[in-house]
C-alpha cells in the first residue's frame, strides 16, 4: 500500500482517486507541495469536493474570483484560488502530466467517481502523509 514517502504520491495500476480533506493539506512553498508521481489523466481523479465551492477554469489565468481550480501547464501544478484573491491557497504537482480536463477533477459529490480497480488515496492530516484504501468505498 504506497504512501506518501519523500514528496511523492504514487497510485496503482487502475483508477485511483486522491481526496483533499482541507485547503490547508499543502502547501505552498516548493518543500511542502503534494507531488503525485504518475497521475494518469484518462483514468485517475482528483477529489477536492471537501473543500467545496471550486470551478475548474482549465489553464486560464485566476481572476480572483473565489474557489477557482486551475492548471498551470508550465509547472505541471494544480492550483486552488480558495480565497479569491488570485493567488494560490494550495498546490499540488502532478509529475509527468501535460493538461487536465475537467472529467480529472471531482468538483461536486459522485456515488461512483471512477469505475474498476484502483485505490483511494486520502490525506492523513494529523501525521502529514498519505495512505492509501483498497477497495475504494465507491
Amino acid at each position: 500500500m504506497p504512501i506518501c514517502c519523500l514528496g511523492g504520491i504514487t497510485g496503482r495500476q487502475g483508477n485511483d482517486v486522491f481526496l483533499f480533506n482541507s485547503i490547508t493539506e499543502t502547501g505552498l512553498a516548493v518543500s511542502a507541495f503534494d507531488d503525485i508521481t504518475d497521475f494518469n489523466s484518462s483514468a485517475d481523479q482528483l477529489d477536492p469536493t471537501a473543500i467545496g465551492g471550486l470551478t475548474f477554469i482549465s489553464c486560464q489565468a485566476s481572476g480572483a474570483v473565489f474557489g477557482q481550480v486551475r492548471f498551470v501547464t508550465a509547472k505541471a501544478g494544480v492550483q486552488i484560488d480558495r480565497k479569491g484573491d488570485g493567488a494560490a491557497d494550495a498546490i499540488t504537482d502532478l509529475l509527468a502530466v501535460t493538461s487536465l480536463v475537467a472529467r480529472d477533477l471531482l468538483l461536486s459529490p459522485s456515488p461512483n467517481p471512477v469505475a474498476g480497480p484502483g485505490l483511494v488515496f486520502r490525506r492523513n492530516t494529523l501525521r502529514g502523509v498519505w495512505g492509501a484504501r483498497s477497495p475504494p468505498p465507491f
